[in-house]
């Protein structure tokens, strides 16, 4: 992941003075993501999250995914989906990632699906609110660029 860590930090725009690479580590990157469902990858992430002792409150952490607001979900077409929560159990804030070999699947209403192969889960306490909201706009951007989602997925492993 150390050329897209790259990247990333080169696609932030100044004025944000955000930089992702300083939230992309191999502990929280999931590569290959073996998930099929969002919830799925949604629990894989968590728990990358929860084993580099970034949540205090895994189980909660849980619960407020398992919530499934749609408001907590910015799907990025066909390229990637960016779940994001502030909440309490989140110690600090970070970014879980994961590519996934097939499409990803979010089920909607009457039959209707998304699918992405990138998946992305950002934690935050509510502390951290306006920087939270940087992240999550930084990440969307990043990843509505076709060429680095292309970099993200060619990446075999998560080093």
């Amino acid at each position: 992941m150390t050329s897209s860590t790259s990247c990333a930090r080169e696609l932030a725009p100044p004025s944000d003075r955000v930089r992702l690479g300083e939230f992309l580590t191999p502990a929280l990157a999931e590569v290959p993501l073996g998930a099929t469902t969002l919830a799925e990858a949604a629990a894989m992430l968590a728990d990358r999250l929860a084993a580099a002792g970034v949540v205090a409150d895994s189980e909660r952490l849980r619960r407020r995914i398992a919530e499934d607001r749609s408001e907590d979900t910015v799907a990025l077409n066909d390229r990637a989906f960016v779940l994001h929560y502030r909440t309490d159990a989140a110690l600090a804030l970070a970014i879980a990632i994961g590519t996934a070999p097939e499409p990803v699947r979010r089920a909607l209403r009457e039959g209707e699906a998304q699918q992405a192969r990138v998946v992305v889960l950002i934690v935050a306490p509510p502390r951290l609110a306006a920087r939270y909201l940087q992240i999550v706009g930084a990440v969307a951007r990043t990843l509505s660029r076709p060429d680095v989602v292309s970099e993200l997925l060619a990446q075999s492993d998560s080093e």
